[in-house]
């Protein structure tokens, strides 16, 4: 019988597996928030945590917290509109108050300035 639990647990999946959706095919809206390719979930701004359904809705049944803490500037922090400098976007581990969309990346948030220099500095 302890043969059958050990063939069991070896073919169960590991923690390493990657999520095979992306953000275009993921089946809930991350509004509020960024969706995770490597959890398969989204990850929401604060004061924003995931309802039932895994959106970024519910703000009242949560204690957030920032998944974007330890994140790296340029790697793997979120991007916004820079409220600061127009035509361009901003990276970092907080989003500041008040803002409420966030893309992965430079590119994707330069991507609504394609005519500005200021989005690549």
């Amino acid at each position: 019988h302890s043969f059958a639990i050990l063939v069991l647990f070896s073919i169960l999946p590991t923690s390493t597996a990657i999520c095979s959706i992306d953000a275009d095919d993921s089946p809930i809206d991350c509004m509020y928030g960024l969706w995770n390719e490597n959890n398969c979930e989204c990850e929401c701004i604060p004061p924003y945590c995931p309802d039932t359904y895994g959106q970024c809705a519910a703000t009242w049944v949560c204690n957030p917290t920032n998944p974007w803490f330890n994140c790296v500037r340029g790697i793997d922090c979120p991007w916004w509109r820079n409220p600061l400098k127009a035509n361009s976007c901003a990276t970092g581990p907080e989003v500041p108050p008040g803002i409420w969309e966030v893309w992965g990346s430079q590119t994707e948030c330069c991507a609504l300035y394609p005519q500005s220099d200021a989005c690549r500095d």
